[in-house]
């Protein structure tokens, strides 16, 4: 059986049901979306990103957070036009600990500090998928 890895990845899609055939198409299985809402310093570091220039909308592609598991690492799905951020749930759930027990500025300036830690990609891409396309080709 092979090694399986769990991320965090922010992924630029026309719509959020398109994650699922996406990720399938790397045997990569989507456990968990809209993954900020239950992540505070995820959603801070998020706010920092946003405030340092990240578009929430490129080319037509909103910003969607999931947590999913395959056989792949972070470094591989950023190599993909479509994936803004990917780091592993281990390596978050590290940070995270490393900055509990502070509040309100301490807490959201811990927060930017491990999100300035990660480099940006350009905002001004053509992400240009098609889903449509890709499962036609397929069948």
């Amino acid at each position: 059986m092979k090694d399986t890895q769990t991320l965090f990845i922010a992924v630029r899609l026309q719509r959020s049901a398109d994650a699922r055939y996406g990720l399938s198409r790397h045997n990569t299985e989507l456990l968990d979306s809209n993954i900020e809402k239950r992540n505070a310093a995820l959603k801070n570091m998020i706010s920092f990103w946003i405030d340092h220039g990240v578009e929430y909308q490129v080319d037509g592609c909103s910003l969607f957070w999931l947590e999913v598991e395959g056989p792949h690492s972070a470094e591989y799905f950023l190599h993909h036009n479509e994936v803004e951020f990917a780091f592993s749930a281990q390596w978050y759930k590290e940070q995270e600990s490393g900055i509990r027990g502070r509040a309100g500025v301490a807490y959201y300036d811990a927060c930017a500090s491990i999100a300035r830690a990660i480099p940006l990609k350009t905002q001004d891409r053509s992400i240009s998928y098609s889903v449509k396309d890709a499962r036609s080709k397929a069948a």
